[in-house]
């Protein structure tokens, strides 16, 4: 029997593959468990508000978000505090898995004007925090705009002191700030009045910040909208919107030392006669990849474009249309993110054109499983139609595991808020309703039941079911379900003593172990059922009989059978003997049954009868000895066991090298196989090529 700890492990290691997308395949990696896999599309539960403002009171846009672990961060600006036109930074977090958020945290700490445009990054390498965004305190002036900068070491129960990241004296502008972090390192970019992408960066948790640096390498032009990352070996990427030939390109440079110079800029886009590129987004796997996606009108309405690179930005593949284009739908604002299994996540705006109404946007989704070579049909994410402002950025996504993660803002509620969905949800663990914890079975084949499971995202619910006579139901003696669809399973029989089980839930993109290992004892009191079915069966007793008579051994069921008979192996002369009712008993030539034997029984009652076997429970090894060819025996054992366990000191296809069974219940031969059971109460024809002696355990 397989190891389920491996067998879970193997659950993980899931592969998807390339269908058409109509199509649903169930694909197995467990051994002889069958495991449901999905295609690539992603299955989105519900949208979840993330703040905790009134509804049609105040305003929550532009959001971020960061992903550590099971925990959820979002930011975003929001006017709850100051009116209409001032804005502040709130955040908040889900501990859940995106189930729900918590209070929402003030990030930002200005007396006066606006903080507004947030951009957040988790440093993984100490669960820190950083929180960057354009800030107005400084100065009456409106056009006197600064880039502050908070951080949490709490996991943003509470935020630092807001810290200035310019390091110029001016009434210049900065805008739009974007940042990153990693092992310890922090770099953000903004917008910036004095010519163009400038870049400053935090060695010391945000405490203080470098010398500004101008990113792009051409004076002159009119350059929006930078995007930053940084890669495990510390080397700093910089996509931004530039035109130095009048029209709109996406560029990208880098740095190789923590941002103190800058590679020659380059053009991302392959576009030869451009009609414009905007609002760039990038992102990196885990193996430094780059991946580049952007707003595009190349051919003659905006969609959204990507690009990538395996070589440090040295070489951009040819571009790819991302979003779906039937209907001339303008796209913008795409944002990126790279699964942990490598699947590229985007998700935009998409402003359709319906009758007398403006600005009419959903968020729309896809993926990649091929590196942005193909990405799949769009799906819609948010639930009903979200009037959106078109030049706003109004969302975003991260991925962790193999979850997009999404948030956006929304208007649903007369008012703009902030909503989050991910996809593929955890199926919830399943709970336990029989046998009861503790209780004492009088059947030694107990039905296994647990309650009802709804997905969050309506995938289908798979239970696996295992029970074991070890405390953590994984060890020592297992009988598994495999995965399947019912929330009950009858196990085969169980032996006298005390069993452990528990259940997990799989929706096909997760497995959700449970929290709880229930038990049961059985106790048959030296005595249990057969249901035996009408007509033949093929059955032997486990249970060492004082009376071996026949009519004494099936008193219990008297006057529902009318034949018995058995193989005698050792009797050459006949090797069957038979009993039957309507004979005289000097013309029946088996008068006796014990335990070593296997025979078969007619019964006559409509719809069966129930067998109550009894006797003494054996306390060793039973023999039995086995002919050159076929034997009909028992299998004098409480047990339950493997061929493997139960032949233990026989060889297969040495001394035995076949052994078939009857299962009245469906009227068909079945053989036992490697990994199939020799169950108490059943009679088995053996093949033995030599004679030997089978010590069946106890």
């Amino acid at each position: 029997m397989p190891n389920l700890k491996q067998l879970r492990q193997n659950c993980y290691q899931r592969i998807i593959i390339i269908i058409s997308i109509s199509a649903l395949i169930f694909i197995s990696q467990l051994p002889f468990i069958s495991i449901p896999l999905v295609i690539q599309a992603e299955n989105f539960g519900n949208n979840i508000r993330v703040d905790d403002t009134k509804f049609g009171i105040t305003n929550q846009t532009r959001p971020d978000i960061a992903i550590h672990g099971n925990e959820i961060y979002v930011v975003w600006e929001d006017n709850r505090l100051s009116g209409i036109h001032n804005t502040n930074i709130f955040f908040a977090k889900s501990t859940d898995n995106g189930k729900s958020f918590q209070t929402n945290v003030r990030v930002d700490n200005a007396p006066i004007g606006a903080a507004t445009n947030p951009s957040m990054a988790l440093d993984e390498s100490n669960g820190n925090i950083f929180i960057v965004w354009q800030d107005y305190r400084n100065s009456p002036d409106p056009y006197s705009i600064d880039i502050y900068c908070a951080n949490s070491t709490d996991g943003g129960n509470s935020f630092g002191i807001n810290k200035r990241v310019i390091d110029e004296t001016g009434n210049n502008w900065q805008n739009v700030p974007s940042i990153a972090a990693r092992n310890g390192f922090i770099g953000i970019t903004w917008e910036d009045q004095r010519g163009g992408i400038y870049f400053a960066n935090s060695t010391d948790g945000g405490n203080t910040f470098g010398e500004n640096k101008r990113v792009n390498d051409v004076l002159g032009s009119i350059i929006y909208y930078s995007k930053i990352a940084i890669d495990s070996k510390g080397i700093i990427y910089v996509v931004w919107e530039d035109n130095p030939s009048g029209e709109t390109r996406i560029h990208f440079s880098k740095s190789l030392d923590g941002g103190n110079t800058w590679a020659p800029s380059k053009k991302v886009d392959d576009d030869a006669l451009s009609e414009g590129q905007r609002m760039p987004d990038i992102a990196l796997d885990s193996n430094d990849n780059i991946y580049v996606v952007w707003r595009d009108k190349k051919d003659g309405d905006w969609d959204i474009y990507f690009t990538n690179s395996s070589d440090g930005g040295d070489y951009f593949s040819s571009s790819v249309q991302v979003s779906e284009d039937f209907l001339d739908e303008a796209q913008f604002h795409p944002s990126i993110a790279v699964s942990d299994e490598g699947k590229i996540f985007v998700t935009w705006l998409e402003d359709k054109d319906f009758p007398n109404q403006e600005n009419v946007s959903d968020i729309y989704f896809t993926n990649s499983t091929d590196s942005g070579i193909i990405f799949n049909p769009k799906q819609k994410i948010n639930i009903g139609p979200s009037f959106s402002a078109v030049y706003t950025p109004s969302n975003a996504i991260a991925a962790k595991g193999n979850h997009a993660y999404i948030v956006w803002q929304d208007d649903r509620k007369g008012d703009w808020d902030i909503y989050f969905t991910r996809s593929n949800w955890e199926p919830p663990m399943a709970t336990p309703i029989s046998p009861p914890i503790g209780s004492k079975l009088a059947l030694n084949e107990p039905n296994i039941q647990v309650d009802t499971v709804f997905d969050p995202d309506n995938d289908t619910i798979y239970f696996n079911f295992t029970i074991s006579d070890q405390p953590d139901a994984e060890s020592g003696t297992i009988y598994y379900s495999g995965w399947i669809t019912s929330t009950s399973w009858k196990p085969p029989l169980l032996s006298d003593g005390k069993w452990y089980w528990h259940t997990y839930t799989n929706d096909g993109f997760n497995i959700t172990p449970p929290n709880w290992v229930w038990n049961f004892t059985i106790d048959t009191s030296q005595g249990y059922s057969v249901q035996l079915y009408e007509g033949w069966n093929l059955i032997s007793i486990p249970f060492i009989q004082t009376d071996t008579d026949i009519c004494s051994v099936l008193s219990s069921i008297d006057g529902s059978y009318d034949a018995v008979q058995c193989y005698n192996v050792r009797d050459n002369s006949d090797h069957w003997k038979h009993h039957q009712i309507s004979k005289p008993s000097h013309l029946n030539d088996l008068e006796s049954i014990d335990h070593t034997m296997g025979f078969w029984i007619h019964v006559t009652k409509p719809g069966g009868v129930l067998f109550q076997c009894s006797g003494i429970i054996p306390t060793k090894n039973q023999s039995i000895t086995l002919k050159t060819g076929w034997n009909l025996v028992g299998y004098p054992s409480l047990n339950n066991r493997t061929r493997t366990l139960a032949l233990n000191n026989l060889t297969i296809d040495l001394e035995v090298d076949a052994i078939w069974t009857y299962n009245a219940s469906i009227q068909k031969w079945e053989q036992i196989g490697e990994f199939d059971y020799f169950e108490r109460g059943r009679g088995y024809w053996v093949h033995a090529k030599t004679n030997c002696l089978w010590e069946v355990p106890l």
